[in-house]
């Protein structure tokens, strides 16, 4: 699951890239009868990122908004759950 917007500003081109993760819990190896109580995105310099959790389809989505010169981003998550 990925979206990808473009759009121009006069300050520049900007990518708005999302990507979606599926069954979040066992990916991390998170026991399937503990509830996440936060997801929080580790911001890196240069661009901005956010992520959204949803606890019915235990999936996360993960965005950049980043100049559009810059390429290969990583996504780093602070997951904490009881």
């Amino acid at each position: 699951m990925k979206n990808i917007m473009t759009f121009q500003t006069s300050a520049g081109n900007y990518v708005l890239y999302e990507k979606g993760i599926g069954n979040l819990k066992q990916k991390l190896g998170i026991p399937q009868n503990s509830t996440i109580v936060s997801v929080i995105p580790m911001q890196s310099m240069g661009y901005l990122e956010h992520i959204t959790y949803d606890e019915t389809d235990d999936s996360v989505f993960v965005g950049f908004l980043i100049y559009s010169t810059i390429q290969d981003r990583v996504a780093s998550v602070l997951v904490k759950y009881i």
